[in-house]
């Protein structure tokens, strides 16, 4: 895919954006195939200004040689503008909906619980939890994580009730997601993985257009002409007879 390559130039002194990697297969199905068409469309207007800066960049190089070399022949500033402008809306439509795409697997990530926490075995849970307060903190991990029950009742309640560290916390927590929810947790984290890829992905393309927009001496959105004011009163017309 394309964004294995080392980089690509975005400005015409010949500053180049990194593209972030791609490690899935090109058969890669379900949210991350989403993903990478969203990236492969996003793709399309940094291979337009790659090839245009690149152009300019050479242009510019080979000048130095040459000073009485013609430049390569480009559109207008206005037909540019027009191009930018359209090229940057769909780009902010991708992100949003690479956005979109993201927060819903986040949010089901969020939801995913270690465990039942059956409400029966609440006091039992809050027996172990004030036991593993007395423990020392290798005794204490080394039964966590051995021991689901130990392991339930220390999660069940935030770290400063049994005086586990936060950082051991969250690491008994995810061990008990990938223990519950394998599959499941290896799909979502694959998927965010991805769309944070299209998000740096879209960072990168869109400092081309916005060094395009510079470079042209115009903003990326077009101003809104201003509306005439409402007058605050109407004269009424009291000549006027009613029939």
């Amino acid at each position: 895919m394309a964004t294995t390559r080392t980089g690509m130039l975005i400005s015409e002194k010949g500053e180049q954006g990194h593209l972030p990697p791609w490690r899935w297969s090109e058969t890669t199905n379900g949210a991350v195939a989403g993903f990478k068409q969203d990236i492969n469309a996003m793709l399309q207007h940094a291979s337009f200004y790659d090839m245009q800066n690149r152009r300019m960049f050479d242009y510019e190089s080979a000048k130095v040689a040459r000073p009485n070399l013609a430049p390569p022949l480009m559109p207008n500033n206005q037909a540019r503008l027009s191009t930018a402008r359209q090229r940057h809306k769909q780009l902010q439509q991708a992100k949003t909906q690479v956005i979109d795409k993201l927060s819903k697997l986040l949010g089901e990530r969020d939801a995913l619980t270690p465990f039942r926490f059956d409400p029966a075995g609440y006091n039992l849970r809050a027996e172990m939890r004030a036991l593993a307060r007395t423990m020392p903190e290798k005794e204490r991990m080394a039964l966590a994580s051995r021991d689901s029950a130990f392991c339930e009742a220390i999660i069940e309640g935030p770290s400063f009730m049994t005086g586990i560290a936060q950082s051991q916390y969250d690491l008994l927590r995810e061990q008990a997601l990938k223990a519950r929810h394998g599959p499941r947790l290896a799909e979502l984290d694959e998927g965010i993985e991805a769309g944070k890829t299209a998000l740096a992905t879209h960072t990168i393309i869109e400092k081309a257009i916005s060094n395009e927009f510079a470079r042209i001496g115009e903003p990326a959105v077009e101003a809104t002409p201003p509306q005439p004011a409402e007058p605050p009163w109407q004269l009424l017309d009291v000549t006027a007879t009613s029939t």
